[in-house]
């Protein structure tokens, strides 16, 4: 039988705030989204981004969604929340590095993961 051998490639102990989803990107990078915090309809998101030769990108993004899933999408990102009460609700959302929304779409309900190719 084969070992399976973790090794650790980053240190989470200091990231404030709740960690939605750690996730891999196409390039074997690590993605992290975090809510920072809630401020009465604004969600502040943290985007921790660790590239494979090590370097550490941090990004944020104001917004009134609650979103829990992350994806890199070419040099933007593409953040989906799982589930949305009407079926006119978006449930992913496209935004640049500086957080500005470039587009939205609807993706079903009940999304519980997804990657981007």
């Amino acid at each position: 039988m084969k070992k399976l051998v973790f090794n650790k490639w980053m240190d989470f102990s200091y990231i404030e705030g709740e960690i939605l989803c750690i996730t891999t990107g196409n390039k074997q990078d690590i993605i992290i989204l975090v809510l920072e915090k809630k401020v009465t309809d604004t969600y502040y998101y943290k985007i921790i981004h660790s590239l494979k030769a090590g370097d550490l990108k941090q990004y944020t993004i104001e917004n009134n969604q609650y979103f829990n899933l992350i994806q890199p999408l070419g040099e933007n990102w593409i953040l989906v929340k799982g589930f949305v009460e009407k079926k006119e609700d978006t449930t992913a959302t496209v935004f640049d590095k500086k957080g500005n929304i470039i587009a939205s779409y609807y993706l079903g309900i009940g999304i519980k993961y997804f990657q981007v190719c």
